[in-house]
């Protein structure tokens, strides 16, 4: 039977409880979660896990009143438990889209209302409470999502010295600090300003560390003469 309808799930907050209570703590999470998915489907209706905290239901000739009532009873039963998730849908009247098209429509809707969860739970409360903000903007995808939460915030960005390193990377930084509205500051890498934070780092790390720990710790450091009282270093759309 054709595939009419594709319903995208993802858990909000997943990494803050593995990295606040434990990996025990993270799958009775999602063990909770996909019971409350399971509850959910009616006739036609398959549901599948295709990441770590990533769901997918497959509705096969379905009407689209039966996919909202599908989201309206996941919403119900969530509601019944201390976690959340952000859902999105596709629809195909006749069947036709493809399935990369159908999960494409349904993950952009997911991706949308995580966007909402994290500005509304997490970026709103900071700006609150602290003074001035900074983040560290990197050339990458997730970085420019953490910007889109943070406009008019301080940006610090890498920029290497002596050569064309990243020069792509920078260059797309220098993009999204503009498209978001975000205070651009370059904070100017080279060996010497790497050897210079290093034994720093090492001794509060008590061991070996990344090479780009030291950048980082310059950036904060730069950011707190600045008079940024919080930096954000975002290491994934779901994580700040």
């Amino acid at each position: 039977e054709e595939i009419t309808a594709l319903v995208s799930l993802d858990m909000n907050g997943l990494k803050i409880i593995n990295d606040s209570q434990g990996h025990a703590a993270g799958d009775e999470a999602l063990t909770t979660l996909a019971v409350c998915f399971t509850r959910a489907l009616g006739r036609k209706q398959s549901l599948y896990r295709v990441g770590g905290d990533e769901f997918v239901i497959v509705c096969r000739r379905v009407s689209h009143l039966e996919v909202a009532q599908l989201v309206e009873r996941i919403e119900r039963n969530l509601a019944e438990t201390k976690y959340s998730c952000s859902i999105g849908y596709s629809y195909s009247l006749d069947g036709a889209k493809s399935i990369d098209t159908l999960l494409k429509e349904s993950d952009n809707m997911m991706y949308a209302e995580k966007a909402r969860y994290h500005k509304a739970n997490e970026i709103e409360p900071l700006k609150r409470k602290y003074h001035k903000i900074g983040m560290l903007l990197s050339g990458g995808m997730d970085s420019s999502i953490l910007a889109s939460y943070l406009s008019g915030c301080d940006a610090y960005t890498f920029r290497f010295m002596g050569g064309a390193f990243q020069a792509d990377e920078l260059h797309r930084a220098e993009r999204f600090a503009e498209y978001y509205g975000l205070t651009l500051h370059y904070v100017d890498i080279s060996w010497e300003s790497v050897t210079q934070q290093l034994p720093a780092v090492m001794r509060s790390k008590g061991g070996p560390v990344h090479s780009i720990e030291p950048q980082i710790c310059q950036a904060a450091l730069q950011a707190k003469q600045d008079g940024v009282d919080l930096m954000i270093i975002g290491d994934g759309s779901d994580y700040v």
